[in-house]
């Protein structure tokens, strides 16, 4: 893990990956050092539950907990540095302007 001077932690995955967590924007991009760089942006919902917040990656269902806010995206940077060992940039689902949106049901 590496530390630039915009207060981001980057994590390098494999060879040509970067997985970049900024706390000023709350988000997490993966970016591939490869012959074209490319940026991707991955969309993350944190939510207080319980005495816990829970991070959730939009993009992959990967999601992780902590006892912070922060606590919580870093644990979700490892889970997703983990995860995104095994899995090709094309196999990410890209998400784009998420709404949160609240739905009331009947129920018995």
């Amino acid at each position: 893990m590496a530390r630039n001077s915009h207060f981001c932690y980057t994590y390098i995955i494999k060879n040509h990956l970067e997985l970049t967590y900024s706390p000023v924007f709350d988000s997490i991009i993966l970016i591939n050092n490869d012959t074209h760089m490319r940026k991707i942006a991955l969309q993350n919902v944190v939510w207080k539950e319980g005495k816990n917040f829970v991070a959730w990656n939009l993009n992959t269902s990967v999601s992780s907990f902590g006892k912070t806010k922060k606590e919580a995206l870093d644990c979700l940077q490892e889970a997703l540095e983990l995860h995104l060992e095994d899995v090709p940039i094309s196999k990410i689902t890209k998400v784009e302007r998420p709404n949160l949106v609240s739905l009331v049901l009947n129920y018995a």
